[in-house]
């Protein structure tokens, strides 16, 4: 029997004893305040039955003067249109739902700031949608979702704002309702997974997080008390504490109406010592012979059944460590069949335990028998290496190319981690070869996680407190390109365009390349922008092409592109500590681009760590007489963060898989090295 469930909630919207005005708003079953409201007079409470896909919202406006508040009013008035528009109409697809309902959201508030001639006008979205098998959330700005099950509170949505370093107080926010999509495209954090008896959902605006801890909230919530009765507790504390900003407090929980009875939560510490007895108890019963013939066996199927019993979903949330209750960030379209919400839990500041009993042999996922890997084949290798290993790995879509392919970001260890280390990949097309290096580094990582060492420290011991993100195809369109000519573009606009950049560069004597041989030399996007000069630094000086090409042209602003920005995106989210750029080729690595002091020591100990694991020589750019427009330059001279591009391979691009072999022998350690590094 299917289990049913009813939704408790209960909000409260508080304008704070300093604020005139209130820019918070919510949306609570279709009832939302107006734009010139004050807050609630009382405590709003009631309950939806989960057929019914109830859903939940709160808003944090900005702007200054009304601004806020018409923001946060728009956003929701947008939000109800949707709800009515589709789910109302009976759709349940709630990813889809959430998606669409911010880009109106984002094109309702835009739309409202140039009408009304407003600079700088905007809201928070934050989402919860019950759905009939599965419970969503999207979020767009710093507005949290937290979930709190097992005595413990999680956060679960994603804070889009500028971090440049742990302990830094909130910077600007980088996405939210009312940005031109001509600068960034509205793409909100999205996670999900399945219900559960008793547990809580809760939405808030700063104006809570900012003057009660995680653990205060926590406490509040675990004392067993109504909803109602939590709410309004927690507005007390936040008043208490000054009251300094609108307050707005949703909480929902969920109760098990009919149906089966769900297996109950274990935690995995104690999951794992219980199975370790009960495996010492078998010793002793059967006697060492026993033991011996039929041991293996006895574990595997004891790790199989443990799996399948305290670890139903294989979706990780991209910001948590897991316990029993997973979420799976879906900045994609992926379609992966969870059981369970199982959120990730850091036990003594360790990676948690993966999802597959120890010594599994896995089958390769990436496959390296060809050179030309597409974009297609990583795609499909990202997201099953995220179904098999959840605790490890989550996927992230940075945004969409101008022919609409995801840009993907796998992330790899915690992302709460305080350091954290970019590599990226293929931001030249026809290096491609270097995309196969990057998904095999992921796939090393992943399998050697648990059991592996490095230097003679575990890998888990290694790679403790340090986050990796992989971007292995930054140009997705371009490597398309070089791999298929212009029949790889879907769209007949780009494709037409792409086209008639090539009749442009014979007609410039720029190329005098067979059409072949052209596109697989293409290092563009499909714009014909350079993508490794489409940066803020040098931009000005470099002349490069003066029109789109397949190479040497800078666009039309620095970080016009979206591959561009995706970069730009993971930096301005995480403290990094360094960027790695894969290129091919010369075997060599470039550093020194012109920086001082500190920051030239450390891209040295980078470059040098990096020479001992690949045996590339050094090349300083300064005393090559290198331009200084390029991703590394960027993040060395603009950003102060260490980084080095790794030529790799010795043949003209794109490489042949002849190279593989010695490619891979060179790379393979890259990730370790760097977290022995950053220890």
């Amino acid at each position: 029997e299917d289990m049913n469930y009813k939704i408790r909630y209960a909000c409260v919207c508080d304008r704070g004893k300093v604020r005139t005005n209130n820019e918070d708003n919510f949306w609570c079953q279709g009832l939302y305040l107006d734009q010139e409201h004050q807050g609630l007079d009382k405590t709003l409470t009631g309950e939806a039955l989960q057929e019914t896909m109830p859903g939940f919202a709160v808003f944090d406006g900005m702007g200054g003067e009304s601004c806020g508040e018409i923001a946060s009013y728009l956003a929701a008035n947008a939000f109800q249109k949707c709800y009515q528009k589709e789910i109302g109409n009976g759709s349940s697809d709630m990813e889809g739902f959430i998606r669409r309902a911010c880009r109106e959201m984002n094109r309702e508030v835009y739309q409202y700031s140039l009408d009304h001639k407003i600079r700088s006008m905007g809201s928070t979205a934050s989402v919860i949608m019950f759905g009939k098998e599965q419970i969503y959330i999207g979020n767009l700005g710093d507005t949290r979702i937290y979930h709190f099950y097992d005595d413990t509170l999680k956060q679960i949505s994603k804070e889009h704002s500028l971090k440049r370093f742990p302990g830094d107080k909130k910077g600007p926010l980088t996405h939210y309702v009312g940005i031109p999509e001509s600068e960034l495209q509205v793409s909100p954090h999205i996670a999900r997974g399945s219900y559960h008896h008793k547990d809580k959902y809760l939405i808030c605006s700063d104006g809570l997080t900012d003057l009660v801890s995680d653990q205060e909230i926590g406490q509040v919530l675990k004392n067993g008390k109504s909803v109602k009765e939590c709410v309004e507790i927690l507005l007390e504390m936040a008043l208490n504490q000054g009251g300094r900003d609108n307050i707005t407090i949703l909480l929902c929980e969920l109760e098990q109406t009919g149906g089966t009875e769900p297996a109950p939560r274990i935690n995995r510490k104690k999951k794992w010592g219980i199975i370790g007895a009960a495996l010492l108890l078998g010793i002793v019963a059967l006697g060492v012979l026993a033991w011996f013939q039929f041991g293996g066996t006895a574990e595997e199927t004891s790790g199989e059944e443990t799996r399948q019993e305290a670890e139903p979903s294989k979706a990780p949330d991209k910001d948590r460590e897991g316990k029993n209750v997973q979420l799976q960030e879906q900045e994609n379209n992926t379609q992966l069949q969870e059981n369970s919400i199982q959120m990730q839990e850091q036990e003594e500041n360790t990676v948690g335990l993966v999802t597959k009993p120890k010594n599994q042999q896995q089958e390769p996922v990436v496959e390296t028998a060809e050179a030309e890997y597409t974009y297609d084949e990583m795609e499909e290798d990202l997201k099953l290496l995220e179904e098999q290993y959840p605790d490890y790995m989550s996927l992230n879509s940075l945004g969409k190319t101008a022919d609409q392919r995801d840009i993907w970001e796998a992330v790899l260890g915690d992302p709460q981690a305080s350091r954290h280390i970019l590599i990226q990949a293929s931001i030249h097309a026809r290096e491609y070869m270097n995309t196969l290096v990057a998904m095999k580094q992921i796939e090393e990582y992943l399998t050697g996680f648990e059991s592996g060492a490095y230097e003679n420290i575990p890998m888990e011991n290694l790679y403790e407190d340090i986050c990796i993100h992989v971007i292995p195809m930054v140009n997705p369109d371009g490597v398309t390109i070089s791999q298929k000519g212009p029949a790889g573009i879907r769209d007949p606009q780009l494709r037409a365009a792409a086209e008639g950049i090539y009749q442009a560069d014979l007609q410039n004597q720029k190329t005098t390349l067979p059409e072949e041989e052209y596109w697989r030399n293409w290092k563009a996007n499909a714009r014909g922008v350079d993508l490794n000069r489409n940066f803020d630094v040098g931009w000005q000086e470099y002349q490069g092409t003066s029109y789109p090409s397949s190479d040497c042209y800078k666009g039309e602003a620095p970080a016009s592109e979206p591959e561009t920005q995706a970069i730009l995106q993971v930096q301005q989210e995480n403290p990094l500590v360094c960027c790695v750029a894969y290129h091919s080729s010369g075997n060599l690595i470039y550093w020194n681009y012109g920086s001082q002091g500190q920051v030239l020591a450390q891209d040295q100990a980078l470059a040098q760590k990096v020479q001992e694991v690949t045996e590339y020589p050094l090349h300083s750019t300064i005393d090559d007489g290198t331009d200084s427009a390029g991703c590394s330059d960027y993040f060395v001279l603009k950003l102060n963060i260490p980084a080095i591009t790794i030529e790799n391979g010795t043949g003209a691009c794109p490489l042949g898989i002849e190279e593989w072999e010695t490619l891979w022998t060179r790379n393979k350690n890259l990730f370790p090295a760097l977290a022995v590094l950053y220890r």
